[in-house]
């Protein structure tokens, strides 16, 4: 609710409430690339807004309504706050809602402005006129296994297969032994874990980060990979070695199913059998208990 929509509300008392709040508001001016975590980079604004004091995206669309009222004595990117009425003067100005206006819960951010200091609550749209949403999360947690003993691996499902996704990436080149990138012809998806591991076929290998086409390894490639062949990328592929559970977390793109494997580990027999499971993934975290059955 902005100021200038409320009738019932005394008008002195919300203008109290956000003169307390001005101090949890602050400027940064001029053309610059701010990166939203939203899987699409460095994209460029006009101006940053910082907010602080744990507000919110809604409290600071109605702080900075105030700002721009008739008696206001704020001065915003060097213009008094009762005339500002767009960042840029390429813009066009905006003259009910100088920084935009709260719908459905969300604060829609007029063109130029980068926010920073709250995590949801807001649409931004950038210098390029392009619309940027936060990064929404989506995860995984497996519980249920025992330390020392399971062998996991969680990756997306291939229905024609029944299996792990095994052929999701080709090759960019042939990949020879002592180097330490994979390059992929495929954009990597932004639902990647940020570092985890990679296989090139069976082949294990961790990765510490990704941009565009390329995985950044650990270690070097102990043998070489032909051009064109497969590679995948779990969400999780590890031997569990300390916790009951494992977890991941990725930056939501799309709805897809994962696979659940999870094997005994250390080579000894009469354990517990192979535990198979597929999961629904979407928003939030998925969660779900492996279910131990002994041999």
């Amino acid at each position: 609710m902005l100021l200038h929509q409320v009738s019932h509300f005394n008008v002195g008392r919300l203008d109290a409430y956000c003169a307390a709040l001005v101090g949890n508001i602050a400027f940064t001016y001029g053309l610059a690339n701010y990166d939203l975590n939203n899987g699409h980079g460095p994209q460029p604004y006009r101006g940053k807004i910082t907010l602080s004091g744990g507000i919110t995206a809604a409290q600071a669309a109605q702080v900075l309504h105030y700002m721009c009222r008739e008696a206001s004595t704020s001065t915003i990117n060097g213009v008094a706050g009762w005339k500002y009425r767009a960042l840029n003067g390429a813009y066009t100005p905006n003259d009910k809602f100088p920084f935009g206006s709260v719908a459905g819960g969300t604060w829609f951010v007029e063109k130029g402005w980068f926010v920073e200091g709250v995590g949801s609550g807001f649409s931004l749209l950038d210098d390029n006129g392009v619309i940027q949403a936060p990064p929404v999360t989506s995860g995984i947690s497996v519980g249920n296994l025992v330390a020392g003993e399971d062998s996991l691996l969680v990756a997306r499902y291939d229905s024609a297969t029944g299996y792990a996704l095994k052929n999701e990436y080709t090759l960019n080149g042939a990949h020879s032994s002592g180097t330490g990138t994979v390059t992929i012809n495929e954009a990597i998806k932004p639902d990647t874990p940020t570092s985890g591991s990679i296989r090139l076929g069976d082949y294990h290998y961790a990765y510490s980060s990704f941009a565009g086409h390329v995985f950044t390894l650990t270690s070097a490639l102990a043998e070489n990979h032909a051009s064109g062949s497969y590679a995948w990328v779990p969400l999780i592929d590890k031997a569990v070695v300390a916790a009951s559970t494992e977890s991941v977390s990725f930056l939501y793109n799309a709805d897809f199913v994962a696979y659940i494997e999870v094997r005994n580990g250390n080579g000894a027999t009469g354990v517990m059998k192979e535990y198979l499971n597929t999961q629904p993934m979407g928003v939030g975290l998925s969660a779900l208990n492996v279910v131990r059955i002994p041999e």
